[in-house]
């Protein structure tokens, strides 16, 4: 899983019976992958060093960028304000 496919992932539910339009999605242990509609509660705070988000996807291309997609116990966070175009990661992580 990569930050790509897991956007992807959550934005092909909006077309789908039921329809989904999820905001916010997740990326945990390098390769799982988080949709909700509604921002994640507690708000995320920003961890650095060696708390920081530090495991590489799973999905990456060989040769490509050596993305990160979450920690133990931490996600990186996507948003999409107008439904459609996804920004991030948002500069957080959170322990669940």
């Amino acid at each position: 899983m990569n930050p790509a496919l897991c956007i992807s992932a959550a934005s092909a539910r909006k077309t789908a019976v039921p329809a989904t339009t999820y905001h916010y999605v997740g990326l945990e242990h390098g390769r799982d992958c988080f949709a909700a509609t509604e921002a994640p509660t507690p708000i995320p705070t920003s961890l650095v060093g060696s708390k920081a988000c530090t495991n590489t996807c799973l999905g990456n291309d060989v040769g490509g960028p050596a993305e990160k997609c979450g920690g133990w116990k931490q996600y990186d966070l996507y948003a999409s304000v107008t439904g459609n175009v996804f920004t991030g990661p948002v500069p957080t992580s959170t322990p669940v």
